[in-house]
């Protein structure tokens, strides 16, 4: 069983985002940020991390276009404007994307990052994250204060069904303006 990180960047500065990233022992930050840019972290847009990851020795790659919560798909949301991610998961290219998380989880410290700094609503825990569970693997959360949490203790606050497909509907937590 591999063991998958995640984090959110939130609005960290570079130096403490770098801090944490140093400080989990990740060695390859996978972005699953359907866009690749915030107002709050612009040190994080695609044109400028993976400088600053390569300066600091880490990896980058950007895997949002399969693995992004907001899908280019329009069948990917529903009548209320939610992600439906049983429809996400089963698109052209997520499995074949995983795949390649796990070929990297398997030889390096790999590191699932999005925005939001607590994983309990982020589509990295609750679409990609349940998917690689699903898969066999642990998953961990890295919080902004260096915490790092397992999968128990985050789903204690914030369980989820026991099956991807449970009569509970998967979907994102909030409508999701459509791109």
């Amino acid at each position: 069983m591999t063991t998958i990180l995640t984090m959110g960047h939130s609005n960290h500065g570079a130096e403490h985002l770098l801090g944490l990233v140093a400080g989990a022992g990740i060695e390859v930050v996978v972005d699953v940020r359907s866009t690749p840019a915030s107002r709050a972290a612009p040190h994080t847009a695609k044109r400028r991390f993976p400088a600053l990851l390569a300066d600091a020795g880490v990896a980058y790659r950007f895997s949002g276009r399969h693995l992004g919560g907001r899908p280019d798909d329009p069948a990917a949301y529903d009548d209320e404007g939610f992600v439906d991610y049983a429809v996400v998961a089963a698109a052209a290219g997520f499995a074949e994307e995983l795949d390649e998380v796990e070929r990297l989880a398997s030889a390096r410290r790999v590191a699932l990052l999005c925005g939001e700094e607590d994983p309990t609503g982020c589509h990295r825990r609750l679409l990609v994250g349940r998917v690689l569970i699903g898969r066999g693997h642990a998953l961990r959360h890295v919080r902004g204060d260096g915490r790092v949490e397992d999968e128990a203790e985050v789903g204690a606050a914030d369980p989820a069904p026991a099956s991807l497909f449970d009569d509970v509907r998967w979907r994102s937590r909030a409508p999701v303006r459509r791109r």
